[in-house]
């Protein structure tokens, strides 16, 4: 339990951090575009509260501290649900989207988001095929072993 909460709180700190300085180069890039001069405090205060709340609810579903027993495609797939509707809701309160959107944006968005969902169990099916020649392989010496052992 301790090293579980150990990982949360590692991740936490350093998933924040990562997130943070992404969204702060994305929105500096934003305003350059848009010929604003400065990022306000609050502007900054609100950047930092929407990637903690993120990497907190990615924290919440991928260490085994809450959830114990879910597998990796329903914590996926949660998360996904939950990060597409918290982004939204906090890209309104940073002003990033500042109009409802049309139907064909919020379709390339979800676009993107489907997108990199199936590229995220693409890479979780390979990687567990992976893990399983792996283990087959790791079973079958093992098996060797252990008949040469009883034959001598």
């Amino acid at each position: 339990m301790k090293q579980q909460i150990s990982q949360f709180f590692t991740w936490l700190r350093n998933g924040t951090c990562f997130c943070f300085t992404w969204f702060l180069l994305l929105l500096t890039l934003l305003y350059l575009y848009y010929g604003k001069d400065a990022i306000s405090t609050m502007g900054l205060l609100k950047l930092f509260m929407l990637s903690f709340g993120g990497v907190l609810l990615f924290c919440l579903l991928f260490t085994s501290l809450v959830f114990k027993k879910w597998l990796f495609v329903t914590r996926l797939t949660c998360f996904m649900i939950c990060i597409t509707i918290y982004e939204c809701i906090g890209f309104y309160w940073l002003g990033i989207f500042s109009t409802k959107g049309s139907l064909g944006q919020w379709g390339i968005f979800m676009a993107i988001v489907l997108c990199l969902y199936f590229i995220c169990i693409a890479i979780y099916h390979q990687y567990s095929k992976k893990k399983g020649e792996l283990y087959t392989q790791a079973l079958q010496t093992y098996q060797k072993k252990r008949r040469l052992t009883i034959e001598e």
